[in-house]
């Protein structure tokens, strides 16, 4: 259908590093799923996220590893420091556009 964007499923990353953290994965993955949906869409949107925003915001829990999920599935996802702070903030990288497709050069 012209004008609309397919859904992109975002599964969470497969393994963890101990036996703990992966039984609360294989637990809550379609919770850690629908939170890179959303923080995939608030970054296709424009919006910079740190952690601090992302909890209090948007109630994402681990902002870094949903980032790095996303990163995983090959969006490209740039950060920086904000001057003055030890905060980073989160953006879509500059090779795609805010609609979230790669841009050509």
């Amino acid at each position: 259908m012209p004008g609309t964007q397919a859904k992109i499923i975002f599964p969470p990353h497969e393994r963890e590093n101990n036996h703990e953290s992966e039984q609360r994965l294989h637990a809550h993955r379609e919770h850690f799923s629908s939170q890179c949906e959303k923080v995939y869409g608030l970054l296709r949107s424009g919006i910079k996220l740190t952690v601090k925003s992302a909890m209090n915001d948007w109630n994402i829990m681990s902002l870094p590893r949903r980032i790095l999920d996303l990163k995983q599935r090959g969006i490209s996802i740039e950060s920086r420091f904000i001057e003055g702070t030890n905060i980073k903030e989160y953006f879509l990288g500059s090779s795609q556009d805010n609609a979230g497709n790669v841009a050509h050069s």
